[in-house]
């Protein structure tokens, strides 16, 4: 008799360590692709930022007609100590990224679906409302509109923001 084959007990076990393999790689990747997107995602809000202080700097003459309102805020410094940064009403505009695309200040993308793209979703950015404002001399930038609202991904995109007043 030839005995060069596996038993069925053999195959199965062999299953069995294959699936917890699978079980414990599937999740970790996926979790970790995830972050990667994020950490994507945050780069290009980034990048969008520095594109609209550019334009801040250079049209900032033109933000006497709308004002934005900022609430007081409270900050954390270095050394976990609280402070408060005072809000109030500063020269702003209200553009779009289409608008530093158009008008060159951040690079096109190379995408079917636009030419910035959110790399999480896949979803163009073109139509995302940008607040930009002087305050004491210096351009910040926030997601969303003149009025405070911001849709989800504008929230998200101002909780990446590496740069805020609170620094």
């Amino acid at each position: 008799m030839n005995n060069k084959g596996f038993t069925l007990v053999e195959l199965l076990a062999v299953i069995v360590i294959l699936a917890i393999i699978v079980s414990i790689a599937v999740p970790s990747t996926i979790s970790i692709s995830r972050k990667i997107k994020g950490n994507l995602f945050c780069e290009k809000v980034n990048s969008i930022v520095n594109a609209a202080s550019l334009y801040g700097e250079d049209y900032k003459e033109t933000f006497g007609d709308k004002n934005y309102y900022i609430n007081n805020q409270t900050c954390v410094d270095k050394k976990g100590k609280q402070y408060t940064v005072e809000g109030g009403s500063f020269n702003a505009q209200e553009i779009k990224v289409i608008d530093l695309l158009n008008k060159g200040y951040l690079k096109k993308e190379k995408a079917e679906e636009g030419n910035v793209v959110d790399p999480r979703t896949n979803e163009n950015m073109e139509q995302d409302k940008i607040v930009v404002y002087e305050k004491y001399g210096r351009i910040y930038v926030h997601f969303g509109d003149l009025y405070g609202n911001e849709s989800s991904r504008e929230s998200e995109a101002n909780q990446c923001i590496t740069t805020s007043e609170c620094h």
